[in-house]
């Protein structure tokens, strides 16, 4: 998969001007040029976004990144909605799956294996039943199953969209920490110290 740097950018600046332009724009595109940041390693993916942050500036559109104060713990209600802060600081939206996704590594600090993510299909789908409110059986298994399906790229494509809503409220220093990360098709991880996490 091959996409100019410059692409990257651009969805970046769309996505830090407001949430939701660039899949807007792009469509069903935006979910490869989501793929190819996910493969990208930690550094580069920060240059990538500073250097969106730099095209921003240059057409006088600043931002304003949250105080490094509120940048610490992340705290998760019984209904599983999750606060940057404790208790509470600010939300942190997610599409259902995304959500689901990002607290199923979060329960699990030693990382989960893409390769045998469908041994935690049940944790997973007990999670998406919880945060979705869907009370259709069946879509829960059509959607669960497209995400541990082994040759699936949805699982890479939620932790992704996790990824976009922490950045919202987490600066590009500390983003790192919070995001699911690792090897493309091999072990993902969040690297948060779990301390930092309270479930209530």
């Amino acid at each position: 998969m091959s996409y100019s740097v410059c692409g990257l950018e651009a969805i970046l600046v769309l996505e830090l001007i407001g949430p939701g332009f660039g899949s807007a724009l792009l469509r069903d595109e935006y979910e490869d040029y989501l793929l190819c940041m996910d493969s990208m390693g930690a550094a580069q993916l920060l240059s990538v976004v500073q250097r969106a942050k730099e095209l921003l500036q240059e057409k006088g559109i600043g931002l304003s990144a949250p105080d490094a104060e509120t940048c610490g713990s992340l705290y998760i209600n019984k209904d599983y909605r999750i606060f940057l802060g404790s208790p509470p600081g600010h939300e942190i939206v997610m599409r259902p799956m995304a959500k689901a996704v990002f607290l199923l590594f979060l329960k699990h600090p030693e990382g989960i294996d893409l390769k045998r993510i469908g041994t935690y299909e049940e944790e997973l789908s007990g999670i998406y039943r919880h945060v979705s409110r869907s009370d259709d059986p069946e879509l829960i298994k059509r959607c669960i199953r497209r995400i541990v399906d082994a040759g699936s790229r949805e699982v890479n494509v939620a932790a992704a969209r996790s990824a976009r809503a922490l950045a919202e409220y987490i600066s590009s220093e500390n983003l790192p920490q919070y995001v699911i990360t690792g090897a493309y098709g091999g072990t993902k991880a969040i690297r948060l110290d779990r301390r930092l996490v309270e479930w209530e």
